[in-house]
């Protein structure tokens, strides 16, 4: 939990702008899926594949690739723990973020 803590607070200074706090943000959550996957709780494995997933959206949207893989992750995750719901949320994000995509890669190649 702490890594996954930590990988978050250097993703919000990432954000703001300090760039060094990439990769420091991509190797604690590297870390925290690495510490979770050791451990008998799905949910803190897959908490850290979710965000881990938002990280990579947030990083850069444009390529997706990453942040689909760790958000499929986290949904494997959370249906072996039983959180239905949550499998569905996400999986709606995923559209969403597909449609946000698409639509911004359409509107990027008409005005070129």
């Amino acid at each position: 939990k702490y890594n996954l803590l930590r990988a978050e607070v250097a993703s919000l200074k990432h954000n703001n702008k300090h760039n060094n706090n990439m990769m420091d943000a991509e190797k604690l959550y590297i870390q925290a899926i690495n510490d979770a996957s050791k451990s008998t709780f799905l949910h803190e494995h897959a908490l850290a594949y979710e965000l881990f997933g938002l990280f990579h959206f947030r990083k850069q949207p444009r390529n997706m690739q990453a942040a689909l893989e760790c958000t499929r992750k986290a949904c494997t995750l959370y249906a072996q723990w039983g959180a239905v719901v949550k499998v569905q949320q996400i999986e709606d994000c995923i559209q969403s973020w597909r449609d946000h995509h698409v639509s911004n890669s359409g509107s990027s190649a008409t005005t070129r």
